[in-house]
Parts: C-alpha cells; structure tokens; sequence
C-alpha cells in the first residue's frame, strides 16, 4: 500500500490546479477549491477523514449555503482525492464516496426573453456590452467568450470559434456569426490576432464582468435570479423556441452528450405539437342517431383520437 503524505491540503492545491488547468479549462474549480482551502487549508491531508468531511458540510449547511453549492463542493473535493491516490499521496480509498450527496431539483431554467436581453444590453457599461452580445448569440460561456481572440471570429466564413485549450470540456467548437454580433465586434478596436479581444484598454485584459453584469441587471430592472450563465440558456432556450434543432444546439453548446440539451426540448413548438396525439376528450358532435351506438361503447374507443 502506498505510503500517504503528510503534507497540508494547502501545499497540494497548487500543483492539483496546474493539472487541472492542463486538461480542463474550468475556472469554477479554482472558486471551489479556494473555499475548500479556507477550511482545510493547514490540516493534514491524511486527517480529512469521513467525520471531518460530514463536519465541514454540516457547517456549510449551517451557514445557508444551497445543496447545489455544497454539491458541487463535495464533487471537486472528490476528484482532488483522487488525483492525490492517483500519484500515491493517498492510500485511499476515497473517502468522498461514503459521503452522502444531497438531492437536488431540477428547479426551473432561467432564459431572457429577448426584450429582456436586450434591456440587459442597453443598460451594459461600453466595454460590457459586446461581451453581452457574444454570449447571447453564440452560447459560449463567459470564461470561453472572455479567452477569445481576433483569430478566433472569421468574418468572410461567418463563424465564431472556441478553440478547445479555452473551452470548458477541452474540445473546440465553432458558431454561426450572427450579423447583429458581427456589427459590434467590428467597432471593437483593432488588436493584434493573437491578443484577447476584450479589453478595459488596449493591454488591460477584461478578466471578469461579475461587477459590471450586477450593475447592468440592476439597471435594466431584471429579477436577481439572473446570472451571466443566464446568456447561455438564453441562447440555448431562444435557439429551440425559434425552432432549431437539438443535434445543432448541442454542436454549438459543446455538448459532450445530447442529454444534456434535451433539457431545452420542451420549449420546441414541434415538441409541444407533437403531443396533440396524446390528447384525449370528448369526440366531435355526433349524428344523433349513432348516439346511442357512440354511448354503448368501451370508454377508451369511443375517446380514441383519429388521425
């Protein structure tokens, strides 16, 4: 059996988010693992056992933190396990998996109407606003649309592509370049092609729009339950009701599997019609003299919904 280190949960953080960095552009891991960090910074790694780990979660449950975030915590905490067996600095096995997960809701997707997305836009500072437009026309999260360079949007071919060291499951993908969304990245100033395209000031890389999106949202007088993943569910949830297909939503959302964008099926208007040969009701004014027939009949038959 291996021989565990002795070393801090905080001595392995950095060596644990170069490797993920290397194989996952996922900024969300780094949020996670630094709220890890601030509980189990300078214990030992071989102390964290099941007890402690129920003990941190309880305390995160004490604090008000939603199952969901505690969720997505207890995950992260799991693969940085595993990472650390994997390059025997742990004996395992992994203690998360005696760890309980809480239940979640599917609760309900967030999307802007496209009044609302526009309002969000009108009421964006300047630097905002095309990052706005990018997301809401092609999908692409805010991480991948911030990482996106000149290079990257081909006016004469008309696509938008996110190369796969920035995109967030590590394989690239390209989106039709909307003509509203080519208009305004073309008043972008001019940078070099392999410089990011948004920018506060020519050098001065936009490397979060947390603030200016809150700001935006406040003035647009939006409800707080939108977030700047809301643009990506817009575009996705705009896309179907408009009448586009899922195959194509999941080649433009980076979908490793359609069952993740089967959750925008139900707002397709062929997928709402097409249930009409599920419903049943009373059948069309009949003859007055197959009434009689039409009442001797078996319920199912005489309800049946003929094509």
């Amino acid at each position: 059996m291996p021989k565990a280190t002795e070393k801090t949960f905080r001595q392995l953080v950095p060596d644990f988010l170069r490797w993920h960095r290397s194989r996952c552009n996922n900024d969300s891991m780094v949020y996670l693992v630094r709220v890890l960090e601030r509980y189990f910074g300078d214990m030992a790694f071989t102390a964290m056992t099941v007890p402690v780990i129920e003990d941190f979660i309880a305390q995160r449950v004490e604090s008000g933190r939603k199952t969901t975030t505690i969720n997505r915590g207890r995950a992260a905490l799991s693969i940085f396990f595993e990472w650390c067996m994997a390059r025997d600095l742990h004996p395992g096995p992994n203690p998360i998996k005696r760890v309980r997960k809480f239940r979640e809701s599917p609760g309900k997707t967030r999307y802007l109407t496209p009044t609302e997305a526009q309002k969000l836009v009108d009421a964006a500072a300047p630097h905002l606003k095309p990052i706005l437009m990018t997301s809401l026309y092609t999908g692409g999260r805010i991480g991948e649309v911030l990482k996106l360079r000149p290079c990257d949007i081909d006016f004469d071919a008309a696509l938008v592509t996110f190369r796969k060291e920035t995109a967030k499951s590590g394989v690239g993908r390209s989106v039709p370049l909307h003509p509203r969304l080519a208009a305004a990245l073309r008043e972008l100033p001019q940078e070099p092609t392999d410089a990011p395209m948004f920018q506060y000031v020519r050098g001065v890389p936009i490397l979060s729009i947390r603030t200016a999106f809150y700001t935006a949202r406040r003035k647009a007088g939006i409800g707080r339950d939108v977030s700047p993943h809301t643009l990506r569910h817009s575009f996705a949830s705009l896309f179907v009701q408009a009448g586009g297909d899922l195959f194509r939503l999941q080649r433009f959302l980076g979908h490793s599997s359609v069952s993740l964008t089967q959750r925008y099926s139900h707002l397709s208007p062929d997928f709402l019609a097409a249930g009409l040969q599920f419903i049943t009701g009373p059948t069309a004014a009949a003859d007055p003299k197959h009434s009689s027939t039409l009442a001797c009949r078996p319920a199912r038959e005489a309800l049946h919904v003929r094509n």
